[in-house]
């Protein structure tokens, strides 16, 4: 059996080692390969290595800053967007057969996100499509217990521990630096870690910018906004006809 051959039955054998395979090959980087899945660059690195090793040779080279195809690994490219495009054919059919959805299902997130973006725009189309599902959105800044079955899904602004648990990113948040005209007359020239900083203290998390802030060793006076926590459930449900949500408090 041909060394290619092998490869290629070694691929087939693994759809996990065809995405990560892909994902670099087309990104050209691990850390942007592991933005793409969804996971960490490390493990796009581990993964990679130990597929190299299966298979006795480089599929990648190394550089200091992009990673490029081997000519072992250009030539297996062909083999591997097949298995994509049979598993991704697949995974169609299999979602066209699939029974009706329906029942309940609890989504941890800050009401902000609730208010302006998941119950205006995600809801209507998802219960328009399925109609016997029921929706209840548990609004608040408490970061939920996932493993106690507190809620079925949570949207966070900050990564999932390791564990049983599965997490994906579905969105980027903007961070600006605000300050008022007269603020940027009167401290111009003051260094970055000595002006007036105010930042935000979530109970559950380190806050990006105040991991900036501290990574920057900042001196100058300390003021923080801390999370107001409020939390009751609003439950969504489609009925009618296109669609009709019904909202209340409990």
């Amino acid at each position: 059996m041909s060394r290619h051959l092998a490869a290629t039955r070694a691929l087939l054998g693994d759809w996990d080692a065809v995405r990560y395979f892909l994902a670099v090959a087309r990104e050209g980087s691990f850390s942007r390969a592991a933005r793409l899945l969804g996971t960490d660059q490390s493990t796009v690195s581990r993964r990679i290595a130990a597929l190299e090793e299966a298979l006795g040779r480089k599929l990648f080279e190394r550089g200091p800053r992009a990673v490029v195809q081997s000519s072992f690994g250009a030539q297996l490219v062909e083999a591997a967007l097949e298995v994509e495009r049979a598993m991704l054919a697949l995974q169609d059919r299999a979602h066209a057969s699939e029974e009706r959805v329906s029942g309940r299902v609890r989504v941890a997130l800050t009401e902000g996100l609730a208010q302006h973006v998941v119950a205006p725009r995600v809801l209507p189309p998802l219960l328009a499509r399925h109609p016997e599902l029921a929706i209840e959105l548990h609004t608040s800044d408490a970061a939920v217990d996932l493993a106690r079955h507190e809620t079925d899904v949570a949207i966070r602004f900050f990564r999932t521990p390791r564990g049983e648990l599965v997490g994906q990113r579905v969105a980027r948040l903007e961070r600006a630096l605000l300050a008022s005209h007269a603020a940027k007359r009167r401290l111009r020239g003051v260094a970055a870690r000595d002006l007036p900083w105010i930042s935000y203290v979530h109970p559950s998390f380190v806050a990006p910018e105040r991991a900036w802030l501290d990574a920057i060793g900042r001196r100058g006076p300390r003021s923080s906004a801390r999370a107001w926590r409020r939390s009751w459930p609003w439950c969504a449900r489609a009925s009618a006809s296109p669609w009709r949500r019904a909202a209340t408090r409990r």
